[in-house]
């Protein structure tokens, strides 16, 4: 291991200071510097500590009330989450390749298929999934490039500047590891050398992202010249010493980071989602909860009071069936009423919290897929859908845009080698452009078909010969296409990632156009049929076609680039 200069920067005591700053230090937000008075104290670690306690459904002191009863938690934030991520789902399928000329468009359709096969294999669907889940329930969304993978950086393990703009201006980013000492031996260019450990040792590793004197390097450097770094910091303990070392560090240009943000809040890096957003009104339904619960159990106590000491103090165990009681004139026995008097305004409570909660979270019964109350004007129901669908259009264009941004940086570099290499698509009638791809194939399997005519006959088919070929080789259904090394390497397009966002009010869509399709029919507009096509795919069906067949083996191999105009090929040959 290079040697550094630890005289002049210890990195290990810088290291302590950060983690003390993030787990211990509050940072003030609304007020100024030098008038804390006017703001409001914040600390990162707390507030993501308490999402994990709503996200499980537990109280932070304790499942016992002060009387030693089990409190209930009613939840009612993770299910906005969870809305939440039902309506700014994206999927790999949402992937589009865009031609950026004419001649790139069948290339892209191969490149797309090519991409849905590959991130499969890669576990794109898998992660996307994660992200989606995520985002809006921890309020911001890391990824960090890892070789030629990417990781969704846990928010409870990450340690960073709390009032930075972002992760890659920010003044230190750790993120925190926990692994055996024998995996750290397994880590290339991990130096432990002169590290005091057990092969089983548990390790803290932190990786931290920061600037770095120059003088750290180079003795001889400018003390005013800093470097960008990341370094690999080892804690472990054998027996009651603790050790800490410095496994690894190097220069670096860039950070391997990208984030979004649910809701931005000035004053700190951290966005708020809809866990956090709901943290006074899950205290208040808790609370309002568990006050009812315990009136409820007192209403259902039978209670009696009576004046004369002679009567047997429980009902219940010391008097039989058919005893009389006797008691003095003025020791009648009467019940005491326990019912609970309060119980219309819990319910009007509740339904203040949960209204305020839709109206925070935008949880209104259109984007939960619930009936609308009878008697909800039709107008207002489409208002609340198009408010619904612009509050999420927004949430989801945030994470389209970053993930766009993450994919050209990070995953395409790796995914246009894989589309670089030779093999054979598999075009089905189910495909997509399945009848533009078939076109293009037909026309090169009716040259092959008259070429092969003219060599082993010696004669041009008839029109009629063509046409029939033609249309024996299209109602089979399926071809495949050989693509050659390299044939796509050079392929003009763009990737966007296109989201309908037809989740929301699915029924009425599929009603208007039907409506529309109805009306065009009748006037025998031809562009019916392609409304037809959008209705049956709403429906998640398929429009069959009308030359479908079964699906059929190989027949045959042709390159993207044959389709040659076939009377120049047969006047040459």
């Amino acid at each position: 291991m290079a040697k550094y200069n630890f005289h002049l920067f210890d990195i290990k005591s810088q290291l302590d200071k950060e983690l003390a700053d993030f787990f211990d230090e509050k940072i003030t937000i609304g007020g100024t510097k030098y008038n804390t008075k006017k703001g409001y104290q914040y600390n990162q670690f707390d507030t993501i500590n308490l999402i994990e306690f709503v996200g499980a459904s537990k109280f932070e002191k304790g499942g016992k009330d002060s009387e030693g009863q089990d409190k209930i938690y009613l939840n009612n934030s993770v299910f906005r989450a969870d809305v939440a991520s039902k309506q700014i789902d994206i999927d790999v399928s949402n992937f589009v390749f865009i031609p950026d000329d004419d001649h790139s468009h069948v290339g892209c359709v191969l490149a797309r298929k090519k991409f849905k096969r590959w991130a499969k294999d890669y576990g794109l669907g898998i992660q996307l999934n994660d992200m989606v889940e995520k985002y809006p329930f921890y309020g911001s969304l890391v990824l960090k490039k890892r070789g030629k993978e990417f990781d969704i950086v846990p928010l409870s393990q990450l340690r960073n500047q709390q009032d930075a703009k972002d992760l890659n201006t920010a003044s230190y980013v750790i993120v925190e590891h926990q692994m055996k000492a024998w995996e750290a031996q397994a880590m290339p260019n991990w130096n432990l050398s002169g590290l005091e450990y057990k092969w089983d040792d548990d390790f803290t590793v932190y990786e931290r992202y920061a600037r770095v004197p120059m003088q750290f390097f180079d003795a001889e450097a400018d003390e005013t010249e800093s470097v960008d770094t990341v370094s690999f910091i080892v804690y472990n303990k054998v027996g009651k010493k603790e050790n800490a070392h410095l496994l690894f560090i190097e220069q670096i240009t860039d950070r391997p980071f990208k984030e979004c943000h649910w809701k931005r809040r000035n004053g700190r890096w951290l966005g708020v989602g809809e866990i956090e957003n709901n943290f006074e009104n899950q205290k208040a339904r808790n609370a309002g909860f568990n006050m009812r619960l315990r009136s409820t159990l007192w209403s259902s106590k039978n209670i009696f009071q009576s004046a004369d000491e002679t009567v047997a103090k429980n009902l219940v165990s010391e008097v039989r069936d058919g005893d009389v009681l006797t008691v003095t004139q003025a020791g009648i026995v009467s019940q005491i009423n326990t019912s609970n008097k309060a119980l219309a305004d819990y319910n009007a409570t509740e339904e203040i919290i949960e209204k305020n909660s839709d109206q925070k979270s935008f949880t209104y019964e259109v984007a939960t897929g619930e009936q609308l109350q009878s008697g909800t004007p039709f107008r207002l129901g489409v208002l609340l859908s198009n408010s619904v669908e612009s509050h999420f259009g927004l949430k989801r264009e945030k994470l389209v845009l970053m993930f766009k941004e993450f994919i050209y940086d990070f995953i395409f570099p790796d995914f246009e080698k894989e589309l670089a290499k030779e093999g054979i698509e598999h075009i089905a009638y189910n495909d997509e452009s399945f009848d533009e791809l078939v076109k293009l194939a037909s026309e090169v399997k009716k040259y092959e078909f008259v070429k092969k005519s003219l060599m082993e006959k010696g004669y041009y088919p008839s029109e009629q010969e063509i046409q029939t070929y033609e249309q024996a080789f299209i109602e089979k259904g399926r071809f495949d296409i050989q693509i050659l090394k390299n044939e796509l390497k050079n392929l003009k397009y763009s990737v966007d990632i296109i989201v309908d966002g037809e989740s929301v009010d699915i029924n009425k869509k599929i009603e208007t156009l039907t409506n529309l399709y109805t009306s065009m029919v009748q006037r025998g507009d031809p562009r019916a049929e392609k409304v037809l096509e959008k209705i049956i795919m709403l429906t998640g069906e398929k429009l069959p076609k009308q030359s479908e067949a079964p699906a059929q083996n190989l027949i045959g191999k042709m390159d993207i680039n044959a389709n040659i105009a076939p009377q120049n090929e047969q006047t040459a040959i």
